[in-house]
């Protein structure tokens, strides 16, 4: 990949680059955990190993959306993307899905539904160098621009941040990728009338920007002949509407989560107050309304709950085969200590409680890990699980 990337040109709606975005931000979140190694982007795939929870959460879902999850991955692994790269005077297109295979294990142990994304190495890399190109996507997917030239030619504007721009016929063909080997030629009316009426056109009938453009002629040297030679072209463009979804970051992503996780303990406790007849069914909707409200007091909690999963899920992810709960070595020297289903740190052995609440948990897995060099690892515990299972994994 010594090559130069110029463009891409891909067709994906709203909710695939959603994923898209969401699985970008795992990539580097992932990466930010192993800084010395480097990313391996020689592979011609990186697997992305997360789960149905998280994917729902990230997506905006309150409640798992397996469904739509499958339905999207299904989507991205058909649809194609074009990449262009240019090596001095040569060029490249080179064409590959997003999503080359996925899987989904689920088991009574482990309750998240992992899922394992084999991703095209080399759109990982285009997507991470340019963040941009993502905002790109959702504005051609907003305005449902289908022309390949009406999104270049709002590309190529975007990209050179004018408004006006005289450019020859031959390098305005160029940008936009044209090449009329059939007729042996390049010439002003067939780029007129195959791209920019047309392109010019959709773009002011769909999108905030409008082109005009007028041809420039000039004496040709070679032949003495008067032709067309220059375009000038001006753009206008209309404010947005509303701004495409920024690049989802950490903090763009986290109060997704919280809402997700917060929606499963409303479930939760709603189900107990049922089972045991303190509630009726029919005061369900003013029951979760109150619990829900009180729960979102507790935001910071909630936030720690979401950084503890997180983080077990890439100790498990990172040793698949392995059976048993994700355990810290020595803490506290105790033999082993994980986590239970309340996020409070425990002793495997006695179930002695070692933290108050996820927070507390939290913040002393930090100290232990980064400041006292503290080890983890995922141990068989012969069954000792119970109330453990968020930390459980089944190899």
């Amino acid at each position: 990949m010594d090559s130069k990337f110029t463009k891409i040109l891909w067709s994906l709606n709203k909710e695939e680059i959603d994923m898209v975005n969401v699985l970008i931000n795992i990539v580097e979140r992932n990466d930010s955990f192993d800084p010395d190694t480097p990313f391996d982007y020689m592979s011609p795939f990186y697997i992305i190993d997360t789960n149905m929870h998280e994917l729902s959460a990230s997506l905006g879902f309150t409640h798992l959306s397996i469904e739509h999850i499958n339905t999207v991955l299904e989507n991205l692994s058909t649809k194609i993307a074009t990449m262009y790269f240019e090596d001095g005077a040569d060029r490249t297109m080179k064409k590959g899905a997003f999503v080359l295979e996925f899987i989904v294990t689920s088991s009574n142990k482990d309750v998240n539904k992992r899922l394992q994304i084999y991703v095209n190495t080399r759109l990982v890399k285009i997507l991470r160098d340019d963040k941009k190109l993502i905002e790109l996507l959702y504005k051609f997917a907003k305005y449902e621009l289908r022309s390949k030239y009406s999104k270049l030619l709002y590309e190529m504007f975007g990209k050179k941040d004018k408004t006006s721009m005289k450019i020859s016929v031959e390098d305005l063909i160029d940008e936009l990728d044209y090449d009329l080997v059939e007729n042996k030629n390049k010439t002003w009316s067939r780029l007129n009338s195959n791209i920019l009426k047309r392109a010019v056109a959709e773009l002011e009938e769909k999108s905030n920007l409008a082109i005009d453009y007028a041809k420039i002629k000039a004496k040709d040297e070679k032949d003495g002949r008067v032709k067309t030679s220059m375009v000038q072209l001006e753009a206008t463009a209309a404010p947005e509407m509303e701004e495409p979804d920024v690049y989802f970051t950490n903090e763009f992503l986290m109060p997704r989560k919280i809402a997700y996780y917060l929606e499963r303990e409303v479930d939760k406790k709603f189900e107990s107050a049922s089972r045991f007849g303190t509630i009726s069914i029919r005061d369900e909707e003013a029951y979760k309304a109150k619990t829900r409200r009180e729960l979102k007091k507790f935001h910071k909690e909630h936030e720690a709950k979401v950084l503890l999963q997180e983080w077990i899920n890439l100790v498990k992810y990172e040793n698949p085969e392995v059976h048993g709960l994700v355990s810290l070595v020595g803490f506290q020297n105790y033999d082993l200590v994980t986590v239970n289903n309340d996020y409070v740190l425990v002793d495997v052995e006695t179930k002695k409680p070692l933290s108050t609440n996820a927070i507390d948990s939290r913040d002393k897995i930090k100290r232990f890990l980064n400041d006292e060099g503290g080890s983890y690892t995922i141990a068989d515990t012969d069954g000792k699980i119970k109330d453990c299972s968020i930390s459980y994994t089944k190899g």
